[in-house]
């Protein structure tokens, strides 16, 4: 039985403050009336005991954003603008009064060592853009208690060039400077770094003490202006200890966002919750990855209680089961969940997803809670999801509270039910503040097996705790993007189209944020590769942003026998349905254009070489899900050799690009390949999809139709006879 929840008039009143005019007009011309409205509320269930239980959800007051001194900080993945149908989410549908501080992620770093946007046309006014940073930043003046910051970095974006400008006298203050002068410019309150991660994948060991001298040096710019300094690190030990120096870095930040998410996801090959408050105390695996562990082993390491704060996801990772029949923690899942219509991102699911997901389904769609976990985990067919609902954020929240904590922090807010679909609006958020702003003193939830729970069906989870890194905006939202001040960026094509996010720089969406190997906001990891004459078969995972190849797309396979990974296709039908699809789609190999989805659920195939030396090359078969604007390009028969990871244009096509991505072993790089959207060109100095009149190089080997206009002078270059012909072949 699904439960029903009862709605007052002064709970509808309360909802109403932020929703509809005719629920307002209601209310004025009904004052009198009392009355009670059923509502399905799947998102309530109480999966203690298998059982649902009437749970309403209080709205807690708006207007009182820093409750009882906690804080409650929530990212933005700006790219959700891009997404279709109700998954859009564009500056205005933030509601001021929930959170305490908001982030935009992400902004990047320029090859000069500068601050700079990801998204041009999105984040800022020049070009005829859509000016998203001072919408953003003008939050403040519906609520003026509220804080907007920025976010730099994320997976994406990768850790080399954080590397370089941190080891730099010169670099870090080109860069400070940069920062004083972005943040006026758009208004923001202050500066969260997201550096995915000092001393790995790429960095040098001197990262852990530079990081410490380049966030005193910011502390000092921003003190005389008052701006905030936050971090959003890592939660594993195993990127922790050759990244942070804590003692020192808490001297100067003022809030250290703990992503605590992503500790499992589809980069491994069993099925495991992302975001575990305890583990399992007979799995020796659950030990360090759980939510427990990672915010004692942060106190431990003397970071202050006041500054740490919880990090939670308002979002799952999604497994395909190699049997329907075997469905619980630790069942063997060789593929990535299917994509769901709004993030479009194989293995990951918004919470607004998977509770649209549960009312379409209905009973097919199973749940079970986890006593331990202290979260649930959803399965049907042959696919399977692990997630925070309401109850289990609640206790979270609790959790926050009982520790002593600066707050909690949530990735993201794009992806809670802000729409109201399933219920009240925003119910992961809400619930959070009614824990946060209640006088009760705060319980520490323990973990305990109810009676009915067969603990023997679960089994460990894959003892791979962290994903190889590959591309994640996420590509794990969750990190950002490449950088690097380009000149006029072109608007995403086609305009009428929401898009999905920009390839991110290395979110969002799979780094765990709270092991972070992967946000929100917000991806996938690369595969590490064992031997110099494997071929494995992975999956990848598409990221979210329309530009840059975003680190969710990259592979995620095994790091031990990879030869015997099955190579299992998803099959079943989706649990959306959809007569037409929202993005003209590019056909895949021998398939009419019109004959598949972006949500079809066979695969297609595409070719990635791994670079190992001039003389040697690994060519592995990946099975990818199709995403519009990061749609990878066939491999040429010429090797393109990798000098440092990176992104580079193919030296024969200025329409498509390249990203090298280092391995495990010295020497040895991965190479994805990929194309620009259509009438664009990669410009190797910003390392974006760019207009073609801004790369002279390439006017030549373009078709005239992909200059804008009747552009015949650029730069004050007269442009030769013929250059805007199509090159003879």
């Amino acid at each position: 039985m699904k439960s029903f929840r009862l709605l007052s008039l002064s709970s509808l009143s309360s909802s109403c403050l932020s929703s509809s005019l005719w629920c307002l007009f209601f209310l004025i011309i009904c004052p009198s009336l009392s009355l009670s409205i059923n509502s399905s509320v799947i998102y309530e269930d109480d999966y203690d005991g298998g059982e649902s239980k009437q749970n309403e959800l209080e709205v807690p007051p708006r207007g009182n954003t820093d409750d009882n001194g906690l804080k409650l900080i929530c990212y933005y993945g700006s790219w959700a603008v891009y997404r279709p149908g109700r998954g859009k989410f564009p500056v205005e549908e933030i509601d001021p009064f929930l959170c305490s501080h908001i982030i935009y992620g992400f902004a990047g770093l320029s090859y000069d060592n500068k601050i700079r946007p990801l998204d041009p046309y999105n984040d800022l006014k020049e070009n005829w853009g859509k000016g998203a940073f001072l919408r953003f930043t003008g939050l403040k003046k519906i609520n003026k208690k509220l804080k907007t910051m920025i976010a730099i970095g994320g997976w994406n974006e990768g850790s080399v060039k954080y590397s370089n400008m941190a080891s730099n006298p010169e670099s870090r203050k080109t860069f400070v400077n940069s920062v004083m002068d972005f943040l006026e410019r758009y208004d923001f309150d202050g500066l969260d770094f997201d550096w995915e991660y000092p001393g790995s994948r790429g960095g040098k060991p001197e990262d852990k003490r530079n990081f410490v001298i380049l966030l005193r040096e910011l502390k000092q710019a921003f003190e005389p202006k008052g701006y905030i300094l936050s971090s959003a690190v890592a939660a594993g030990k195993h990127f922790m200890d050759p990244a942070y120096d804590v003692p020192q870095m808490s001297k100067y930040l003022d809030i250290i966002n703990v992503m605590c998410y992503d500790y499992h996801g589809s980069w491994e090959t069993r099925t495991g919750h992302h975001a575990p408050l305890y583990g399992r105390p007979n799995n020796p695996d659950d030990f360090q990855l759980n939510v427990n562990f990672s915010i004692n082993y942060w106190l431990a390491k003397g970071a202050p209680r006041n500054k740490i704060v919880l990090g939670m996801g308002t979002y799952g990772r999604a497994f395909t089961l190699r049997k329907a029949e075997d469905h619980d923690v630790g069942s063997t899942a060789p593929q990535k969940g299917q994509a769901g219509p709004y993030t479009r991102e194989g293995g990951s699911l918004g919470y607004n997803e998977i509770c649209e997901m549960k009312m379409k389904l209905g009973d097919r769609m199973k749940s079970q809670w986890d006593p331990y976990y202290m979260s649930p985990f959803s399965y049907w067919d042959r696919q399977w999801v692990g997630y925070d609902n309401m109850k289990s954020i609640e206790i979270k929240a609790n959790y926050a509270k009982a520790m002593g904590l600066a707050g909690g922090m949530i990735w993201s807010i794009e992806t809670d039910d802000f729409g109201g679909h399933c219920g009240p609006r925003y119910p992961l958020l809400n619930t959070i503040r009614r824990v946060f702003q209640s006088q009760e003193p705060p319980r520490m939830p323990k973990p305990s097996v109810d009676q009915g729970h067969d603990e023997s069906t679960h089994r460990p989870s894959s003892t791979s705790p962290f994903p190889s890194p590959s591309t994640r905006s996420p590509p794990p939202p969750t990190s950002p993007r490449p950088s690097s001040p380009r000149p006029s960026s072109p608007r995403p094509f086609p305009p009428s189209t929401t898009t999905s996010r920009m390839p991110s720089s290395e979110t969002p969406t799979t780094t765990t944020r709270c092991i972070r190997t992967s946000t929100t906001r917000a991806s996938a990891s690369s595969p590490i590769i064992t031997t110099p004459m494997i071929t494995t078969t992975t999956t990848t995972t598409t990221s979210q942003k329309p530009w840059k190849p975003s680190s969710s797309m990259t592979t995620t396979s095994t790091t031990a026998q990879p030869t015997k990974r099955p190579d299992d296709s998803t099959t079943g039908s989706t649990w959306w349905s959809s007569s037409t699809p929202w993005w003209p789609q590019k056909p895949s190999p021998g398939a009419s254009a019109s004959s598949e989805m972006w949500w079809s659920s066979t695969f297609p195939t595409v070719n990635r070489k791994i670079s190992i030396s001039p003389q040697n090359s690994i060519e592995e078969k990946i099975t990818t899900v199709k995403n519009p604007f990061n749609y990878p390009a066939k491999d040429d028969d010429d090797e393109f050799i990798c000098g440092e990871e990176g992104l580079y244009r193919q030296p024969d096509d200025c329409t498509k690009f390249i990203r090298c991505v280092e391995t495990k072993i010295e020497g040895q790089f991965q190479l994805f390949f990929y194309e620009c959207p259509e009438k664009t060109v990669f410009n190797n100095d910003s390392k974006l999809c760019d207009w073609v009149e801004n790369v002279p190089e390439c006017m030549k080997s373009v078709p005239h139709y992909y200059f804008r206009g009747n552009v015949f002078t650029i730069k004050n270059t007269i442009l030769p006879k013929g250059a805007l012909d199509h090159p003879k072949k």
